[in-house]
């Protein structure tokens, strides 16, 4: 009952905080540039964004698009014997740690996904509000590419709406699923960078805040975009982490 009423604002941020933004996006060259943009186009300061976009060749084209934007790293990956996005993830948080880079927060996405022009600064009020993880509202940009990607994306609308709304409203930890997320800088230094690295390492993310006390939101105003599959195939692949 709680996700059909709309979700409380958080207070107005009294600091504009900076973040890292990692996006692991082996042969992704057909879609980073739609996340780019969206980046691109925040009405938040620029300068306290940092994209990271993870390759594993520096011939893959991804790498061309990606140097044109201001404030984009390419990271190619040394370790390709790790095969995994949780891999990917803490090797660039590793050579972060070395080259003494600190970012109040990291935010991770996938490379076809698109943030409205507010999503920072929405989860930054989350972040100002002292809450050490925060999720994003994740919408689809093909809802209506036939019945496959309409049954993804409610799955997805319906974690949001009748859990995350209501665990957030009675100071419940959330259940991350997927992408659109950040956790603290100061929680990835104490875990010495990004260890979860299982199948589904998005609800292993939310056990370790379970167990660990972390404070997590979901901020329903700060939304962003997702592909969703269209082919049935497809699909059932994704369920079964093929």
């Amino acid at each position: 009952i709680v996700g059909l009423f709309p979700s409380k604002r958080l207070p107005d941020a009294k600091n504009k905080h900076k973040y890292a933004l990692l996006i692991p996006a082996r042969n992704e060259s057909k879609v980073i540039s739609g996340l780019l943009d969206s980046i691109a186009n925040q009405d938040y300061d620029s300068d306290l964004l940092e994209t990271y976009v993870i390759v594993e060749s520096e011939d893959d084209p991804t790498c061309d698009i990606a140097k044109k934007y201001k404030n984009t790293h390419v990271f190619v990956r040394q370790h390709l014997e790790l095969k995994g996005k949780g891999y990917a993830l803490d090797e660039v948080i590793q050579d972060i740690f070395k080259k003494e880079k600190v970012y109040d927060a990291f935010f991770i996405f996938d490379a076809d996904n698109i943030l409205s022009p507010t999503f920072i600064s929405e989860m930054n009020k989350a972040y100002d509000s002292g809450y050490q993880i925060s999720l994003g509202y994740r919408n689809s940009k093909n809802w209506n590419d036939g019945w496959v990607a309409s049954c993804s994306a409610l799955t997805f609308s319906m974690i949001n709406t009748f859990q995350n709304k209501c665990r957030s409203r009675f100071n419940m930890n959330v259940i991350i699923s997927g992408t659109g997320f950040y956790i603290a800088g100061d929680v990835i230094e104490k875990l010495g960078g990004w260890p979860f690295n299982t199948l589904t390492e998005d609800y292993e993310i939310s056990c370790y805040a379970t167990l660990n006390n972390l404070k997590s939101t979901y901020n329903e105003y700060a939304e962003y975009y997702d592909e969703q599959p269209t082919k049935l195939r497809v699909s059932w692949n994704q369920r079964l982490r093929r």
